[in-house]
Protein backbone atom coordinates (compact mmCIF):
# COMPACT_ATOMS: atom_id res chain seq x y z
CA UNK A 1 0.00 0.00 0.00
CA UNK A 2 1.33 3.36 -1.38
CA UNK A 3 0.32 6.15 1.41
CA UNK A 4 -0.21 9.46 0.00
CA UNK A 5 1.60 12.42 1.05
CA UNK A 6 -1.43 14.79 2.76
CA UNK A 7 -2.51 17.70 0.87
CA UNK A 8 -1.71 21.47 2.13
CA UNK A 9 -4.93 22.09 2.98
CA UNK A 10 -5.09 18.87 5.06
CA UNK A 11 -2.36 19.89 6.53
CA UNK A 12 -3.63 22.91 8.05
CA UNK A 13 -6.88 21.39 9.38
CA UNK A 14 -4.65 18.89 11.38
CA UNK A 15 -2.37 21.96 12.51
CA UNK A 16 -6.41 23.99 13.12
CA UNK A 17 -7.24 20.81 15.52
CA UNK A 18 -4.33 21.33 17.14
CA UNK A 19 -4.17 24.37 18.16
CA UNK A 20 -8.15 24.15 18.78
CA UNK A 21 -7.04 21.37 21.54
CA UNK A 22 -4.40 23.39 23.08
CA UNK A 23 -6.53 26.88 23.25
CA UNK A 24 -9.87 25.93 24.43
CA UNK A 25 -8.53 24.80 27.87
CA UNK A 26 -6.98 28.74 27.96
CA UNK A 27 -10.05 30.50 26.45
CA UNK A 28 -11.90 28.30 29.06
CA UNK A 29 -9.77 29.30 32.07
CA UNK A 30 -9.48 32.49 31.14
CA UNK A 31 -13.64 33.12 31.02
CA UNK A 32 -13.39 31.86 34.58
CA UNK A 33 -11.45 33.92 36.16
CA UNK A 34 -13.22 37.01 34.24
CA UNK A 35 -16.45 35.82 35.40
CA UNK A 36 -14.87 34.95 39.30
CA UNK A 37 -13.45 38.76 39.11
CA UNK A 38 -16.71 40.36 38.18
CA UNK A 39 -18.11 38.09 40.82
CA UNK A 40 -15.84 39.31 43.73
CA UNK A 41 -16.50 42.95 42.53
CA UNK A 42 -19.85 42.81 42.70
CA UNK A 43 -20.09 41.18 46.14
CA UNK A 44 -17.76 43.26 47.62
CA UNK A 45 -19.46 46.61 45.74
CA UNK A 46 -22.70 44.97 47.58
CA UNK A 47 -21.31 44.08 50.71
CA UNK A 48 -20.15 47.85 50.90
CA UNK A 49 -21.17 49.84 53.64
CA UNK A 50 -23.01 53.63 53.16
CA UNK A 51 -20.06 55.90 54.14
CA UNK A 52 -21.99 59.21 53.61
CA UNK A 53 -25.49 60.84 53.10
CA UNK A 54 -25.61 63.19 50.37
CA UNK A 55 -28.32 65.85 50.07
CA UNK A 56 -29.46 68.21 47.37
CA UNK A 57 -30.58 72.08 48.34
CA UNK A 58 -33.97 72.29 49.93
CA UNK A 59 -34.99 75.00 51.76
CA UNK A 60 -39.05 74.15 52.87
CA UNK A 61 -38.00 70.80 54.71
CA UNK A 62 -35.04 71.36 56.86
CA UNK A 63 -31.94 69.63 56.12
CA UNK A 64 -31.16 68.33 59.27
CA UNK A 65 -34.80 66.32 59.07
CA UNK A 66 -34.36 64.55 56.17
CA UNK A 67 -30.45 63.60 56.85
CA UNK A 68 -31.79 62.11 60.24
CA UNK A 69 -34.18 59.83 58.32
CA UNK A 70 -32.13 59.12 55.52
CA UNK A 71 -29.39 58.09 58.03
CA UNK A 72 -31.62 55.99 60.18
CA UNK A 73 -32.41 54.38 56.76
CA UNK A 74 -29.31 53.81 55.32
CA UNK A 75 -26.20 54.42 57.94
CA UNK A 76 -23.59 51.70 58.08
CA UNK A 77 -26.05 48.68 56.09
CA UNK A 78 -24.84 47.25 52.97
CA UNK A 79 -25.82 48.54 49.79
CA UNK A 80 -27.33 45.39 48.91
CA UNK A 81 -29.58 45.88 52.09
CA UNK A 82 -30.78 49.33 51.28
CA UNK A 83 -34.16 49.46 49.27
CA UNK A 84 -34.18 53.00 47.78
CA UNK A 85 -37.75 52.48 46.60
CA UNK A 86 -38.97 52.27 50.04
CA UNK A 87 -36.40 54.84 51.35
CA UNK A 88 -38.00 57.62 48.28
CA UNK A 89 -41.68 56.16 49.45
CA UNK A 90 -40.63 57.31 53.40
CA UNK A 91 -39.63 60.39 52.63
CA UNK A 92 -42.99 61.51 50.37
CA UNK A 93 -44.68 61.34 53.56
CA UNK A 94 -42.89 64.38 53.74
CA UNK A 95 -45.97 67.31 52.58
CA UNK A 96 -43.69 69.44 51.54
CA UNK A 97 -41.63 67.09 49.08
CA UNK A 98 -42.65 66.07 45.77
CA UNK A 99 -40.62 64.01 44.61
CA UNK A 100 -37.45 61.88 45.11
CA UNK A 101 -34.01 60.80 43.37
CA UNK A 102 -32.06 58.51 44.94
CA UNK A 103 -29.03 56.81 44.04
CA UNK A 104 -25.93 54.99 45.53
CA UNK A 105 -22.46 56.16 43.77
CA UNK A 106 -19.37 53.39 43.50
CA UNK A 107 -17.38 54.99 46.81
CA UNK A 108 -20.18 54.12 48.82
CA UNK A 109 -22.17 57.68 48.99
CA UNK A 110 -25.80 57.70 49.19
CA UNK A 111 -27.28 60.48 47.33
CA UNK A 112 -30.76 61.82 47.87
CA UNK A 113 -31.96 64.66 45.53
CA UNK A 114 -35.44 66.18 47.04
CA UNK A 115 -38.05 68.39 45.04
CA UNK A 116 -40.00 70.07 46.56
CA UNK A 117 -43.36 71.32 45.94
CA UNK A 118 -43.70 74.59 44.41
CA UNK A 119 -46.02 77.19 46.98
CA UNK A 120 -47.91 79.54 45.04
CA UNK A 121 -50.07 81.05 47.94
CA UNK A 122 -50.75 81.69 51.66
CA UNK A 123 -54.03 80.50 52.86
CA UNK A 124 -55.31 82.31 55.93
CA UNK A 125 -59.22 80.32 57.09
CA UNK A 126 -61.92 82.08 58.14
CA UNK A 127 -61.25 80.67 61.38
CA UNK A 128 -57.30 82.14 61.18
CA UNK A 129 -56.13 79.21 60.55
CA UNK A 130 -52.47 79.36 58.23
CA UNK A 131 -52.02 77.02 55.41
CA UNK A 132 -50.29 76.84 51.91
CA UNK A 133 -51.23 76.03 48.52
CA UNK A 134 -48.94 74.07 46.33
CA UNK A 135 -49.45 74.28 42.40
CA UNK A 136 -50.77 70.91 42.82
CA UNK A 137 -53.67 72.17 44.81
CA UNK A 138 -52.41 70.59 48.18
CA UNK A 139 -52.67 72.00 51.20
CA UNK A 140 -49.71 71.91 53.09
CA UNK A 141 -49.13 73.13 56.97
CA UNK A 142 -48.22 76.74 57.80
CA UNK A 143 -44.55 77.18 59.04
CA UNK A 144 -42.14 80.08 58.76
CA UNK A 145 -40.59 80.20 55.37
CA UNK A 146 -38.39 82.89 53.99
CA UNK A 147 -39.58 82.86 50.27
CA UNK A 148 -37.23 83.21 46.84
CA UNK A 149 -40.37 84.21 45.09
CA UNK A 150 -43.42 86.18 46.06
CA UNK A 151 -46.39 84.55 47.28
CA UNK A 152 -49.96 86.44 47.67
CA UNK A 153 -52.41 85.86 50.85
CA UNK A 154 -55.62 84.34 50.06
CA UNK A 155 -58.56 85.49 52.54
CA UNK A 156 -62.24 83.83 52.94
CA UNK A 157 -61.44 79.92 51.94
CA UNK A 158 -62.13 76.84 54.33
CA UNK A 159 -59.51 74.65 53.64
CA UNK A 160 -62.15 71.64 53.88
CA UNK A 161 -65.60 73.12 52.92
CA UNK A 162 -64.08 75.21 50.08
CA UNK A 163 -62.65 72.73 47.90
CA UNK A 164 -64.06 74.52 44.53
CA UNK A 165 -63.17 77.76 45.24
CA UNK A 166 -60.03 76.19 45.92
CA UNK A 167 -59.27 75.62 42.75
CA UNK A 168 -60.38 78.82 41.60
CA UNK A 169 -57.70 80.19 43.24
CA UNK A 170 -55.40 78.45 42.58
CA UNK A 171 -56.39 78.49 38.67
CA UNK A 172 -56.19 82.35 39.38
CA UNK A 173 -53.08 82.62 40.68
CA UNK A 174 -51.32 80.28 37.77
CA UNK A 175 -52.82 82.64 35.39
CA UNK A 176 -51.52 85.85 36.79
CA UNK A 177 -48.19 83.88 37.63
CA UNK A 178 -47.54 83.29 34.01
CA UNK A 179 -49.05 86.39 32.67
CA UNK A 180 -46.63 88.91 30.98
CA UNK A 181 -43.60 86.54 32.61
CA UNK A 182 -45.13 86.87 35.52
CA UNK A 183 -45.03 90.66 35.79
CA UNK A 184 -48.11 90.88 37.33
CA UNK A 185 -47.97 89.01 40.74
CA UNK A 186 -45.44 91.05 42.63
CA UNK A 187 -47.89 93.30 43.00
CA UNK A 188 -50.44 91.29 44.56
CA UNK A 189 -50.80 91.31 47.99
CA UNK A 190 -53.88 89.69 48.70
CA UNK A 191 -56.58 87.83 47.08
CA UNK A 192 -60.01 88.03 49.11
CA UNK A 193 -62.85 85.67 48.39
CA UNK A 194 -65.09 86.35 51.49
CA UNK A 195 -67.73 87.62 49.08
CA UNK A 196 -69.20 84.83 47.38
CA UNK A 197 -69.73 86.18 44.04
CA UNK A 198 -67.08 88.89 44.32
CA UNK A 199 -63.32 88.81 43.95
CA UNK A 200 -60.94 91.26 44.85
CA UNK A 201 -57.54 91.87 44.86
CA UNK A 202 -55.16 94.50 47.03
CA UNK A 203 -51.94 95.39 45.54
CA UNK A 204 -48.58 96.56 47.58
CA UNK A 205 -49.79 100.34 47.99
CA UNK A 206 -53.03 99.31 49.64
CA UNK A 207 -55.14 99.93 46.87
CA UNK A 208 -58.55 97.56 46.42
CA UNK A 209 -59.06 95.78 42.83
CA UNK A 210 -63.04 94.56 42.45
CA UNK A 211 -62.56 92.06 40.26
CA UNK A 212 -66.14 90.79 40.49
CA UNK A 213 -66.96 87.12 38.95
CA UNK A 214 -64.13 85.43 36.76
CA UNK A 215 -65.95 85.62 33.85
CA UNK A 216 -63.90 87.61 31.22
CA UNK A 217 -61.37 87.59 33.88
CA UNK A 218 -58.41 87.97 30.92
CA UNK A 219 -59.73 91.45 30.19
CA UNK A 220 -59.76 92.56 33.76
CA UNK A 221 -56.28 91.58 34.11
CA UNK A 222 -55.16 93.09 31.09
CA UNK A 223 -56.95 96.38 32.41
CA UNK A 224 -55.20 96.13 35.47
CA UNK A 225 -51.89 95.49 34.04
CA UNK A 226 -52.49 98.40 32.00
CA UNK A 227 -53.64 100.51 34.48
CA UNK A 228 -50.33 99.98 36.29
CA UNK A 229 -48.23 100.46 34.02
CA UNK A 230 -49.95 104.03 33.22
CA UNK A 231 -49.44 105.06 36.71
CA UNK A 232 -45.66 104.14 37.15
CA UNK A 233 -44.62 105.59 34.15
CA UNK A 234 -46.50 108.99 35.03
CA UNK A 235 -45.33 108.82 38.77
CA UNK A 236 -48.98 109.06 40.03
CA UNK A 237 -50.83 107.72 42.65
CA UNK A 238 -53.21 104.84 42.54
CA UNK A 239 -56.46 105.78 43.50
CA UNK A 240 -57.80 104.05 46.75
CA UNK A 241 -60.73 101.43 44.92
CA UNK A 242 -60.59 100.30 41.05
CA UNK A 243 -63.67 98.54 39.91
CA UNK A 244 -63.22 96.34 36.44
CA UNK A 245 -66.24 94.99 36.73
CA UNK A 246 -67.02 96.64 33.37
CA UNK A 247 -65.74 95.53 29.85
CA UNK A 248 -64.55 98.89 28.20
CA UNK A 249 -64.00 100.75 31.56
CA UNK A 250 -62.21 101.49 34.78
CA UNK A 251 -64.27 103.09 37.74
CA UNK A 252 -62.17 104.55 39.96
CA UNK A 253 -62.85 105.86 43.30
Amino acid sequence: MVLQRPTNTELEQIQQRKFNVFISPFIILITLVIIAVIYYANHRMNEQKISEVKISDAYITEISTLKVIIENFSLNKSKKDINLQSLADTLLQIPYIHRVFPSINHDGQLIVEVEEKHIIARLISESSHKYYISDDGAILPYKQISFKHHIPTIYGLNSEKDKNRIEEALKLIKLISEYRDASLLPYIAIINFREKDNIEFIINNNSRIILGKLDNIMDKIDKLFAYIQLKNQNRKYFSKVLDLRWRDIIVES
